[in-house]
């Protein structure tokens, strides 16, 4: 068997047709999100980008039927958990409205 026949529907590799797409739905999606930075502040939309590590974990499970070992899953959960604590610690130090910046209420 060649290489052209192992790199082939063989391998699972899609389509050219298949690959187009994704590349297709992949930019407009990074499009979207550069526009929505424009829009909203950071913090209310990083959650939206860890929502993909989520999203590709299930879609590999079901598409390719490959889930995470403990490790992905330990790494997964560390960069979920920093990105949490970025968005408290940014929606924290927001300034509250009707309050003087800098004051320091309970």
């Amino acid at each position: 068997m060649g290489p052209a026949k192992r790199l082939g529907r063989d391998a699972g590799l899609p389509a050219a047709g298949g690959a187009g797409r994704g590349v297709r739905l992949g930019t407009g999606g990074h499009r979207l999100l550069i526009l929505a930075f424009g829009v909203a502040p950071a913090a209310t939309l990083k959650p939206f980008s860890y929502l993909q590590i989520a999203f590709a974990t299930l879609l590999g499970g079901a598409v390719f039927g490959l889930w995470p070992d403990g490790w992905s899953l330990a790494g997964m959960a560390v960069i979920a958990a920093s990105g949490a604590t970025a968005v408290w610690l940014d929606v924290r130090e927001a300034p509250q409205p009707g309050r003087a910046a800098g004051a320091r209420g309970r």
